[in-house]
């Protein structure tokens, strides 16, 4: 609680008022895994309280009671998003879930505040719309290059308050998705400003766990002007505004072309891999839907890669010439990671064709050959991804500890692990196989080597 009044009381000093977005409803696993209040769920260890508890009704009286004290604005976001258990498990979902709405609701207005509550839900149950009290500022979300209508239009015309949400889309990325994320903010406020909105919520998520939240700067800067201009924001000039705004003129050229880097390294990945980069980085790139994809998709990779490249020396020019490192040094790291992922990528793709190359029953100096190129001990393949991931654990480590408390450090920290296992097993299984393999043996398929046992 003391963390909170500091924040609110920094805040306060620049004229902000710092609002309780909190889950009243459902995301609530963490606290349902402890044996004492797993029964609150409606599934025991689940995700959704149970309505349906007056247990449950006695907790939140308390949370909601000590978040007003804590929270001096006027406004009180209670959540109620994605409550997927109710609505999968029970007969009679919408009205357990609008029986809970009205009683959080009604706590929170007994405390003189407004109340805000995501959209979704009341998309799901359309019925349950005109049962809204009066004032209740509903906020459409969406984090997509459209504005995601099941979520707005139900709201769009009728005379209800309204904030939008959109996001800056760094939870399942590894670089930020700045392109996207622009879209979704550009067309979000259109629609709304059509429709007169209250405002806009610009969000950042942890969704995966993998997330360095400074990486976002520069897309919350943009959600913050492009919300307060009344014209849209020139994207070709928003990198160079924003590096001349924020970093010393020293620094203004390598950081506005290290984020143009950066986004056009992301965009192509993502056209390459699908929107999901991030927790794409740890699967197996020899998956044969995978290798298909990246294989059609060769030329966006090289061009995503030399994109993160060129980001590491701008960024890296950059950081040496001033102290201020606002956001860049996990922008930097990011871009390290994309670099990864691209050569990981690539190098699949040239493996999978040096084995093709090899035949159903090659030559053994052959195979020696290849296997060289493949999984060497040094100036191999297998040995630059070996050298690259291992290289990245210990600023990613600590970049993590700079964002965040230990707590889920060793779950973050076990994926490099993992990245650092499967090459060094592959590398192991085809070395054993070259050393027994004789004149006229049979090759076999790459991935008996690849698959993850």
């Amino acid at each position: 609680q003391d963390q909170v009044r500091e924040i609110i009381a920094y805040a306060r000093q620049r004229h902000i008022d710092v609002v309780p977005c909190l889950e009243l409803y459902g995301h609530q696993h963490d606290l349902f895994r402890i044996e004492r209040y797993s029964k609150l769920g409606f599934i025991r260890y689940g995700r959704d309280f149970d309505p349906r508890s007056p247990e449950v009704v006695s907790v939140l009286t308390n949370w909601i009671d000590q978040f007003s004290q804590m929270f001096p604005s006027p406004f009180f976001h209670i959540g109620f998003d994605e409550t997927g258990e109710t609505k999968m498990l029970s007969a009679n979902p919408d009205k357990l879930y609008m029986n809970l709405f009205l009683k959080v609701s009604g706590l929170v207005r007994g405390h003189g505040r407004t109340v805000m509550v995501w959209s979704d839900m009341f998309s799901k149950y359309p019925a349950l719309i005109p049962q809204l009290p009066p004032g209740t500022i509903v906020v459409p979300w969406g984090y997509e290059h459209t504005v995601y209508e099941p979520y707005w239009k139900p709201f769009a015309t009728p005379p209800i308050p309204k904030f939008i949400a959109s996001g800056v889309s760094i939870w399942d990325q590894i670089l930020p998705d700045f392109e996207m994320s622009f879209d979704n903010i550009d067309n979000f406020l259109a629609a709304g400003r059509a429709h007169g909105v209250l405002g806009i919520i610009n969000t950042v998520w942890t969704d995966d766990v993998m997330v360095l939240m400074r990486a976002a700067l520069p897309g919350i800067a943009y959600g913050a002007i492009a919300s307060w201009q009344s014209i849209p924001v020139d994207r070709s000039q928003f990198f160079s505004d924003y590096a001349e705004l924020v970093f010393p003129v020293a620094m203004e050229a390598e950081v506005s072309a290290g984020l143009r880097d950066l986004s056009e390294a992301e965009a192509r990945l993502a056209a390459a891999v699908g929107e999901e980069t991030g927790p794409q980085l740890w699967d197996d790139p020899f998956e044969p839907h995978r290798l298909s994809r990246i294989h059609a998709h060769l030329e966006d990779i090289h061009a995503a890669r030399q994109a993160a490249e060129d980001a590491q020396v701008q960024l890296m020019q950059a950081l040496l010439k001033h102290s201020n490192h606002l956001g860049l040094p996990e922008l930097l790291l990011e871009a390290r990671l994309a670099d990864y992922a691209t050569m990981k990528y690539l190098y699949a793709d040239q493996i999978n064709g040096f084995w093709q190359d090899l035949g159903k029953s090659p030559n053994p100096n052959l195979l020696s050959f290849y296997g060289g190129e493949i999984y060497s001990h040094d100036h191999s393949r297998i040995a630059d991804l070996l050298d690259i991931i291992g290289n990245l654990e210990k600023p990613y480590r600590a970049a993590w500890l700079e964002e965040y408390t230990p707590y889920r450090l060793r779950r973050v920290m076990a994926r490099f692990d993992g990245e650092l296992e499967y090459w060094w097993t592959v590398k192991k299984q085809l070395e054993y196989f070259e050393n027994h393999f004789h004149s006229g043996d049979r090759l076999p398929p790459l991935d008996s080597f690849t698959r993850p046992r």
